[in-house]
């Protein structure tokens, strides 16, 4: 049948490989371009879920020589994205590596899948930016959302705004307005280093918001 990763198969070659703790085999599933499921095999391998997507847009040859014209900015806002979900997501071990044309192949990430946020910020992004924030925890006076996460201490803030990430009940988001009122508060208090660190998970009800 149709999968959810339908979107996908336009990209390239998608095959995942999946294994709960209640199988004593892993599946491998390959999907057409169309979504369909070409072929379903037993496989070993350790619980989890891998989905490997080769040659990205070799059917759009047009988006194909964008990406590749474009693939340093792609690559880096892939990995910010990976590394927003390796953060939030606590209880999911991460892994992502990077192989570069010669072979040579590079983890970029690689989380433990258990611990605080604050631990899955070290480990993500390392011990030096962990010590520099601090621990937020605010909810509203009437009950309604409550937003945790760390921000930067005053005096610890950075030249620019690339590590500021919002979560909305554990998904990344983009809350620009809230970034801009974040940021001119705190330049007020830190005008040498106008931008704070920000991880902030927004907690409301499902029936409150758009997930769109």
């Amino acid at each position: 049948g149709r999968s959810a990763l339908t979107p996908d198969g336009a990209l390239g070659g998608v095959t995942l490989v999946t294994r709960t703790e209640a199988e004593t085999v892993g599946t491998q599933l390959t999907f057409a371009a169309s979504g369909e499921i070409e072929s379903q095999t037993p496989i070993s391998r350790a619980v989890g879920t891998t989905v490997i997507v080769n040659k990205v847009f070799s059917a759009l040859p047009v988006r194909r020589q964008e990406l590749v014209r474009n693939i340093k900015r792609d690559y880096a806002r892939l990995l910010s994205v990976m590394q927003a979900y390796a953060v939030v997501n606590t209880t999911v071990r991460f892994s992502v590596s990077n192989t570069a044309a010669n072979g040579r192949r590079t983890t970029l990430i690689n989380t433990i899948g258990r611990g605080t946020l604050r631990e899955a910020v070290v480990n993500v992004y390392g011990a030096r930016l962990g010590r520099t924030l601090r621990d937020f925890d605010r909810t509203r006076p009437d009950g309604g959302e409550r937003i945790v996460g760390l921000v930067s201490a005053v005096g610890e803030g950075r030249n620019s705004a690339d590590k500021q990430n919002f979560f909305l009940n554990g998904r990344p988001v983009d809350l620009p307005a809230w970034s801009k009122t974040i940021n001119d508060v705190f330049s007020t208090y830190n005008s040498a280093h106008p931008y704070p660190v920000l991880f902030l998970n927004i907690h409301m009800p499902p029936d409150e918001f758009d997930v769109n």
